[in-house]
């Protein structure tokens, strides 16, 4: 199948955005690590779940508000990364002692305080994302 030039320059562009958005939550996931923890108050907690060809998955959902140096902020990030899993446990264990309404400590980026998280790190398998987009981008080279 013959994409073109318009349909290459159109996979290139979206393969790239992907790629580097990946990196983007990788190196937020790493950054975080470093970030203060910030009291929050729980606003909305959830397990999401969806069936994927056949077999259920489960994703941690969560919403909080929080005041940083004065100003007001909602946050809505479990982790960085790919939170689907096919464990509903580990959906579950992000979330354990999460109660809407209660308190609950998250980490702040200290320079842009949006970013907040309720666990700090990334979760995903980085070293089957490298050789997923490896093999794609030779795919990809070939065509």
């Amino acid at each position: 199948m013959d994409l073109g030039i318009h349909g290459k320059i159109l996979f290139w562009i979206l393969s790239i955005s992907i790629f580097l958005y990946e990196v983007y939550q990788i190196l937020l996931g790493k950054s975080s690590k470093s970030w203060k923890s910030h009291p929050a108050k729980v606003i909305e907690v959830k397990i999401e779940t969806r069936t994927d060809e056949g077999t259920e998955e489960s994703s941690p959902k969560i919403k909080y508000q929080y005041r940083y140096m004065g100003a007001s902020y909602i946050g809505n990030k479990v982790k960085y990364g790919d939170l689907w899993s096919t464990n509903y446990r580990s959906s579950n264990d992000l979330l354990r002692g999460v109660v809407k309404g209660r308190d609950v400590n998250i980490y702040v980026n200290p320079n842009r305080p949006n970013q907040s998280v309720l666990h700090r790190g990334y979760e995903g398998n980085i070293l089957w994302f490298l050789v997923f987009f490896c093999v794609f981008f030779a795919i990809a080279f070939k065509s």
